[in-house]
């Protein structure tokens, strides 16, 4: 059993308070998403809702909590518009919670902008499409094993019909080699090799 820096039953409050958090900096406070998120990681406050403190991951108004971090007085004064900063905040709560670490290990693979930028393919899907979007950025060496076990296929066998070195693959599976790194051949063998596309190994 996975031990989390707070219980499920408090997720979705969580999820809502730091949807509201990033739609008001956003849209209402108009920082960008750069500053924001660079302000948004380095803040205590952040830290504390990490670590699952209640007065800041669900017991306080949105606005207050986007007070603390910013060092201003931020009040709610327009109604919710930028339904995308909601959802990324909304979304990197859930994954936060999900993955157990830090917004900044989060963002440090796939940045605010970008987050946003994934609300058209995503906002609609299981917010299981999106953990396994960021696991293969986190984890990018589990997703080789991934696609490899469920071809049914072991180490030796994918690079005798890869045409990859054997080493490599032990590699890339352990992440003493990042598989976004690899050769364009190299990537191609083995997605051809595992039924996949280049971009399900990299993504």
């Amino acid at each position: 059993m996975e031990i989390r820096a707070y219980p499920g039953h408090r997720l979705e409050r969580a999820r809502k308070t730091l949807g509201n958090v990033f739609e008001l900096a956003l849209d209402q406070e108009r920082i960008t998403p750069d500053i924001f998120e660079e302000v948004f990681t380095l803040s205590r406050y952040t830290r504390s809702f990490e670590a699952g403190d209640h007065k800041y991951n669900g017991g306080m108004d949105s606005s207050d909590l986007l007070s603390l971090i910013v060092g201003r007085r931020v009040d709610r004064s327009t109604p919710r518009r930028y339904r995308e900063a909601y959802w990324a905040g909304h979304s990197i709560a859930y994954l936060q919670w999900h993955f157990d670490t830090t917004f900044a290990d989060l963002f440090s693979v796939c940045d605010l902008s970008d987050l946003l930028r994934l609300y058209h393919p995503y906002h609609e899907a299981d917010i299981s499409r999106l953990v396994a979007y960021f696991e293969a950025r986190l984890h990018p060496e589990q997703t080789l094993a991934h696609y490899r076990k469920k071809a049914g296929l072991s180490q030796s066998q994918l690079s005798k019909v890869s045409g990859v070195n054997l080493r490599t693959i032990q590699a890339y599976e352990r992440g003493a080699l990042d598989l976004r790194n690899a050769q364009g051949t190299i990537l191609f063998n083995l997605a051809r090799s595992l039924h996949c596309s280049m971009e399900d190994l990299v993504h």
